[in-house]
């Protein structure tokens, strides 16, 4: 019983230690968005079905990027990917959609999570690819 204590207090230290958000992390959330943002945008415009899938595939290439950055195991990936994928979601809402109307947030919110989601599948793809290749530490 004071073993399960004693490793409970360590895991309370070090989980107080450690950042929500370090340097790595939130330089590969930034480089996620970019990458996100840059492709969608430059795709927009251009006609045609293939085109749309190739940009969609991109933006979960945008997650796996995070999450070869930020490193880290299974749920940082995910949340990580998650992350990226939203904030580039919602910059491209007011990008190129309407600021104003009557289902503004939730129009902001469904367009964000679909890239979130897409993002959030290549974070966890590149998780996966960091452990099983013997990448991470």
């Amino acid at each position: 019983m004071t073993e399960q204590v004693t490793e409970g207090k360590e895991l309370k230290k070090t989980i107080k230690n450690k950042p929500l958000l370090d340097t790595k992390r939130l330089i590969g959330i930034i480089i996620g968005v970019i990458i996100i943002f840059t492709v969608r945008s430059l795709l927009h415009f251009v006609n045609g079905n293939y085109i749309l899938y190739i940009a969609w595939i991109l933006t979960a290439f945008g997650g796996l990027v995070v999450s070869f950055i930020a490193g880290g195991n299974y749920k940082d990936g995910v949340i990580n990917g998650f992350i990226a994928g939203f904030i580039a979601g919602a910059l491209l809402f007011f990008y190129f959609g309407e600021s104003g109307g009557t289902f503004f947030l939730a129009s902001l919110f469904g367009f964000s999570l679909a890239f979130a989601i897409l993002s959030l599948i290549g974070g966890l793809i590149g998780i996966f690819i960091i452990k099983h290749r013997g990448m991470g530490k």
